[in-house]
Order: structure tokens, then sequence, then C-alpha cells
């Protein structure tokens, strides 16, 4: 139907119903690709769902193995520290030690020191008593010697006293010998 002329429109002719059906053909044409669009982008969203959820779960099992080496980790960490702990302990200890082995050593040496004084001091001692005891057996030769020049002055009975007393002096007993020899022996050396 043709518009009428003159008119406002209103009484504007209606399409008829081909035109219509071809507007319900397109518009459904028009869902159904949107509809396919829309399934297809629901496929999409799906299978990036879905990869996400593997992401996810992968990274639920990384995050888990993480954290497994994590604990681990600090375990070490902890030994170490430990260990640490102990190493200075022990370096401690052996600095005490280096310091008593230190302590040992001046004090040997000063007590060496202290044993070659006495040594030489004992030594000094010895040489002085061997002095002494030659200068003893010297007089003692020159005692026997006077002795023996003396008993050729004497008669043979007192000669046998003087010769024990010469016998027991020289086994070590003490006597003294101008008390054996008597007072006429010593007045007779004296008189010599």
């Amino acid at each position: 139907m043709a518009a009428r002329p003159g008119g406002d429109g209103a009484g504007a002719a209606r399409p008829g119903p081909g035109v219509w059906r071809r507007w319900v053909v397109r518009y459904q044409r028009y869902q159904r690709r949107r509809l396919e669009e829309l399934q297809q982008k629901i496929r999409g969203l799906e299978d990036d769902n879905r990869q996400l959820r593997e992401q996810l779960q992968h990274s639920q099992a990384r995050v888990e193995e993480l954290e497994g080496q994590v604990s681990f980790l600090r375990k070490q960490l902890q030994q170490c520290q430990e260990e640490r702990s102990r190493w200075q302990q022990l370096e401690a200890e052996l600095q005490q030690w280096h310091q008593e082995l230190q302590e040992l050593w001046e004090s040997a040496r000063y007590r060496e020191e202290q044993l070659g004084a006495a040594q030489a001091e004992l030594r000094a001692l010895v040489a002085a008593q061997e002095k002494h005891l030659h200068n003893l057996e010297m007089e003692q030769r020159r005692l026997e010697n006077r002795l023996q020049d003396l008993q050729v002055l004497i008669p043979p009975a007192p000669r046998k006293k003087i010769n024990s007393v010469l016998t027991e002096t020289r086994t070590g007993v003490q006597v003294n010998k101008c008390s054996v020899l008597g007072p006429s022996l010593q007045e007779g050396h004296r008189g010599a």
C-alpha cells in the first residue's frame, strides 16, 4: 500500500507478511549466528577456564613443592647455624687451649731456666766438693807420710797401735790420731 499523499505518516502502509517473514528469518539467522558466537565464546571461556584450572593445580603443586623445599632449606639453615655455633664454640675452646699451651710453654721455659741455673749451681758445688775432697786426700797423704816419718822414731810396741789406728781410719772409723799416739808422741812431734 502506498502512503497517502499529504498524510503525516500515521496512516503509512504496513509491511506485508512476506516482509515480516524475511525480517523474522533474518532476525532468527542473526540470533543463531549470535547464539553460535556466544556458544563459541562459552566454549573458548570453558577451555580457558579448564586451562586456568590446570595451571592452578600445577601452580598449587609447585607451591607445595616449593614449600617443601623452603621447609628443607629452613632445616638446613638451622643445622648450619647450629654447626656454626658449634664451630664458634670449638674455636673459643681452641683459643683457650692455645692460651693454656702458651702459658705452659712459658712455665716450662721458666722452669728450664731454673733447672739450668740449679744445674750450674750443682756443678759448681760438685767442683768445690771435688776440690775439697782432693785437698783432704792430699792432707791425708801428707799426714800419712808424716806418720811414717814418725814411726821411725817410735819403738816397735807403740808402732802396732799406730798401724791399727791407720787401719781403722782407712776403713772409715773416725779416730783422733794424736790421742791414740799419746801425749809422749805429741811432745816428741812438737820437739821435732
